[in-house]
């Protein structure tokens, strides 16, 4: 008979006061116990833990399942809010962000990440159907680390998270 094994998570306090002062969510405090959860899923994650923001169903469902199956851990969000409130919650390595969304666009996102000093250096792949040089050369300016457009060519797209 197997005895289980327990696994505790320690965190700064440092990390933890800086993630409760953040400006990104305005005032959902953090769950602790919910945290603790995601950090050991995040623990058994075989590449790195990575966040899908996109108002559109079918394209969060698309990507987010082949991710999983190359070996990612991967949350989904729908909106810049929601994607926020994640992100003061669980560490991630990277996010897919989406350019066009409704009332919180990417580019707002990006900004508010690109404000804070936890979330400063959070690398952020801007993914858009508009591939104008203009918006491109902007999302990077802004603070974006890369840009995919869509349709996604998997393949590339994967090249560039790694």
């Amino acid at each position: 008979m197997r005895t289980p094994v327990s696994l505790l998570l320690f965190v700064p306090k440092e990390y933890m006061e800086l993630v409760l002062r953040t400006s990104l969510t305005g005032c959902i405090p953090l769950d602790q116990t919910r945290s603790t959860v995601l950090s050991s899923q995040r623990l058994s994650a075989q590449i790195g833990s990575l966040l899908v923001v996109d108002d559109d169903p079918f394209n969060l469902d698309m990507l987010s399942r082949r991710l999983t199956r190359t070996g990612f851990l991967v949350q989904v969000a729908s909106s810049g809010r929601e994607a926020l409130r994640l992100i003061a919650e669980v560490p991630f390595d990277l996010i897919l962000l989406d350019q066009m969304m409704p009332e919180m666009s990417g580019a707002e996102v990006l900004h508010r990440l690109r404000a804070v000093p936890l979330t400063h250096t959070l690398p952020v792949i801007m993914v858009t159907a508009v591939a104008s040089s203009d918006k491109i050369s902007q999302a990077l300016e802004n603070g974006a680390n890369d840009y995919i457009t869509k349709p996604i060519d998997y393949t590339v797209a994967l090249a560039r998270i790694r």
